[in-house]
């Protein structure tokens, strides 16, 4: 029953786990009540309670065994999982960003179980990035995605879509100045979300939710119920993260961690946008650093990869790089760090591919 209604086959064992969990729990809560009445009717206390040690003992290694695995096992399953791979039987899932020379730099694009970051300073066009990766992923990779404004509103995060896809001006879209061919292109923007009356959402956003308890338990819902794979918070800093922590960087920490382990668990992908401190405007050359990442190191700690955009357009307009944006890669556990240069629409927030280019950081 559990593999039936479980998004994914490959969560089988997070929701089995659970179960394991659960039942530990109830049974330890059992054994602790005995032993309470035990003790107080017996005259070797002492007893009692190494008895109930030993009790506790066998259900905590009937959980903990569950998460534990040989070295001769574990070989034996990846072993087995890469002749597989090999023969073709199995293609590893990758999450495209609809930008091809970034693809070939991630080697084929985002992973799931994978927390990834996208930092840059503001107006560089992060968030434009990121909802042009959630609706390439949702529109044409067949994935469903969850989308976390906590600076936008919901409406301005459909009219920034709406202006990525159908190509018309966020400022037309913005005050309502539109001609018949601008909602001719609308129209078949329309189209591309419901085709023939689909109503199964590819794209969901939240707009209210920044507390990060709540998001966790808004991701474990939407995987279960819409099946969704592809996770977008906008923006980190802006989250709010319960507990006590002597400074900011303990508590992103927390964060980023929690993220991490959510993505790693469900099977998604999480991309976290990020700002960049301020010091990178103070610099003859402004583009982004590893270091440059506000309280960065937990942040790039907890992420698989950690990439930036830069535009030297935005510093200066009399540039020869006029509408060339640079996307790197500043950190890549399994992929290449580089660069590579796109086209960015500033008039419709939308970045486009240009040859591909690949540089040395």
């Amino acid at each position: 029953e559990i593999k039936d209604k479980s998004p994914n086959p490959d969560n089988v064992e997070f929701y089995a786990q659970r179960i394991v969990n659960d039942s530990a729990k109830r049974q330890a809560i059992d054994i602790l009540s005995e032993t309470s009445k035990e003790i107080q009717d017996t005259d070797d206390p002492l007893g009692k309670m190494a008895e109930a040690v030993g009790r506790m003992e066998n259900v905590r290694s009937v959980s903990v065994d569950k998460t534990v695995f040989s070295i001769q096992d574990l070989f034996k399953i990846r072993t087995d999982y890469l002749e597989k791979k090999q023969r073709g039987e199995i293609n590893e899932e990758v999450l495209s960003t609809g930008l091809k020379d970034l693809d070939e730099l991630l080697n084929g694009g985002l992973r799931f179980r994978h927390f990834d970051v996208l930092a840059a300073r503001p107006a560089m066009g992060k968030t434009s990035l990121a909802v042009q990766i959630a609706l390439n992923a949702g529109l044409r990779e067949g994935f469903k995605t969850l989308i976390f404004s906590i600076e936008m509103s919901k409406e301005d995060i459909m009219d920034k879509m709406t202006s990525i896809e159908s190509k018309v001006p966020y400022r037309k879209i913005n005050q309502g100045d539109l001609g018949q061919d601008e909602w001719d292109k609308i129209t078949q923007f329309a189209m591309n979300i419901s085709p023939k009356g689909e109503t199964d959402p590819q794209v969901l956003i939240d707009d209210v939710t920044k507390d990060l308890n709540r998001m966790i338990a808004v991701i474990r819902r939407c995987v279960r119920k819409h099946g969704v794979k592809f996770v977008v918070i906008d923006y980190l800093q802006l989250m709010n993260i319960p507990g006590k922590f002597n400074t900011r960087d303990e508590q992103l920490g927390q964060a980023v961690n929690t993220l991490a382990f959510t993505a790693k668990t469900l099977n998604i992908n999480v991309l976290a946008l990020s700002q960049l401190n301020r010091g990178v405007e103070s610099r003859e050359n402004r583009r982004p650093h590893m270091s440059d990442l506000r309280e960065s190191g937990n942040i790039e700690q907890a992420a698989w990869r950690v990439l930036s955009i830069y535009r030297e357009d935005y510093y200066n307009s009399e540039s020869d790089q006029v509408g060339v944006a640079e996307i790197a890669v500043l950190k890549g556990k399994i992929s290449n760090t580089g660069k590579v240069q796109v086209h960015f629409d500033k008039e419709c927030t939308r970045f486009n591919n240009l040859a591909w280019q690949h540089s040395e950081m």
